[in-house]
């Protein structure tokens, strides 16, 4: 048909994402091991998804994976990043005097202070 727009698997246009690469505990939406230690990484989100998501990397990256009846931190359970800022950097007025545009982006960024932790499987 002339003037029909390919659809998703449903029949409605709205039905295609961007899923297929899921990111979930197993899989990083970032690579971790190619930043070297003391780099630092810092993301620009522009969708409240897009920011949950990195902000959830982070802080995973951030928090020690030590349980919490231990009185001493294992140094193999200790974060491996360290936050930048405690809170996403939002434009400040004059930014956005001059770009209306860039209302909805926050920057969030962390430093690698330590190697990767290893899996079971790797």
């Amino acid at each position: 048909m002339v003037g029909t727009r390919p659809s998703g698997p449903s029949g409605h246009c709205a039905s295609r994402s961007t899923r297929s690469s899921p990111a979930g505990p197993e899989r990083s939406p970032w690579p971790r091991d190619r930043i070297a230690i003391g780099g630092r990484i810092a993301v620009l989100s522009f969708h409240s998804l897009e920011d949950r998501i990195t902000k959830r990397a982070l802080a995973a990256g951030a928090a020690s994976t030590s349980p919490v009846d231990l009185p001493v931190e294992l140094p193999e359970h200790a974060p491996e990043l360290r936050l930048l800022s405690r809170k996403a950097l939002t434009p400040g007025a004059a930014e956005l005097a001059t770009n209306p545009r860039s209302a909805s982006v926050h920057l969030r960024g962390a430093e690698r202070i330590r190697p990767p932790r290893r899996t079971k499987g790797a």
